[in-house]
Order: structure tokens, then C-alpha cells, then sequence
């Protein structure tokens, strides 16, 4: 299983929990210059669970299951995507082909309607945190 690693830097301590600041590479790899797309790389605040002792200053590192990474954009995308399909080849069907405007509306409400299951979704794991491992490397 391949782990995807990046590192941070603790910022505060709030009981069990941290905040640290990482900052989340761009897709080109960090090398912006050569790409184009101008996206850059930006600073992010992860709040996690404290299981290091970890104290405000502590360099970590952090670390993820790609399998994971793949399951959340398959969830992200990959479901609205289908949702879409399947509620306008329905749609289709049931209202028949001079209603085609109404059928893409009704795939437009079913990706609405799938961004906001996620979302819920979503809120749940963030309370959780489980499936990132924090490692300290070193002491500031």
C-alpha cells in the first residue's frame, strides 16, 4: 500500500486536539514555473487528533492511504457523475424526447442534491480524522 506523505508544523494545542499547518503541493509537483497553470501551492489548517503529545512548534509528518485518496475523489466526482447519467437517461424516458431541457434540470437538481449527501458525509469524517497518521520528527 502506497502512503502518501507530507509535512506540517503544529500551531496550537487545544486539549486532544492540533492545528497544523501543511502546505498541500500544487499539481505539477511544486515546479509551477515550468507548468503554467499558475495554481501554486497553498497552506492548509488540519485540526486532528492528538496521539503524538505533540506540543505547538513540533514538526510532523503526515500520512495517508492512497487507496483512501482515490475513495474520497471516486466519491467526490465519480458520484455526481453517475448520478447525472442515470437521472437524465430516466428522466429521458419517463418525459420522453420533446422535454430535453427538463431532463438536463433534473440532472443538474440530482447533482445538487448528491454535493449535499456528501457534504454531510463529509462533516461526519471530519470529526473523525481517523484515517490520517501524525508522526513527529522533530522539535522546534
Amino acid at each position: 500500500m502506497l502512503e502518501l506523505k507530507n509535512s506540517g508544523i503544529v500551531i496550537n494545542v487545544d486539549g486532544d486536539y492540533l492545528d497544523i499547518v501543511s502546505i498541500r503541493e500544487s499539481a505539477c509537483g511544486g515546479s509551477c514555473e515550468s507548468c503554467g497553470a499558475h495554481c501554486g501551492s497553498k497552506a492548509e489548517t488540519l485540526r486532528l487528533l492528538n496521539t503524538i503529545e505533540a506540543e505547538i512548534g513540533d514538526r510532523v509528518e503526515l500520512e495517508i492511504n492512497s487507496s483512501k485518496v482515490l475513495g474520497y475523489i471516486s466519491l467526490v466526482y465519480g458520484v455526481p457523475l453517475i448520478t447525472f447519467i442515470i437521472s437524465v437517461i430516466t428522466s429521458f424516458v419517463i418525459l420522453g424526447e420533446s422535454k430535453q431541457i427538463w431532463c438536463f434540470l433534473i440532472g443538474l437538481i440530482s447533482i445538487a442534491i448528491s454535493y449535499s449527501v456528501i457534504r454531510k458525509i463529509d462533516g461526519n469524517l471530519k470529526n473523525t480524522n481517523s484515517e490520517i497518521k501524525i508522526r513527529k520528527i522533530s522539535y522546534e
